[in-house]
C-alpha cells in the first residue's frame, strides 16, 4: 500500500504572488518580478518575527 503524504494548504496570495513573480520573469518585466519577491520576502520575516514574539511570550 503507498503512503499517502499530507500536504499543507497554499493560501490564495502565495499563490496569486508567486504567479505574479513568475510572469514577471517570463514577461521579462524586472519591476513587477522584484515586487512579488520583495513581498514574499517581507511575508515570511514578518511570519518569522511573530512566531519568536509568540515563543517568547511578548504576544
Amino acid at each position: 500500500m503507498a503512503k499517502v503524504s499530507k500536504r499543507s494548504a497554499i493560501d490564495e496570495q502565495t499563490k496569486r504572488l508567486a504567479t505574479a513573480f513568475i510572469d514577471g520573469i517570463i514577461n521579462k518585466d524586472k519591476k513587477s518580478a522584484t515586487s512579488a519577491l520583495k513581498e514574499m520576502v517581507n511575508n515570511r520575516i514578518s511570519a518569522k518575527i511573530r512566531k519568536v514574539a509568540r515563543t517568547e511570550e511578548l504576544i
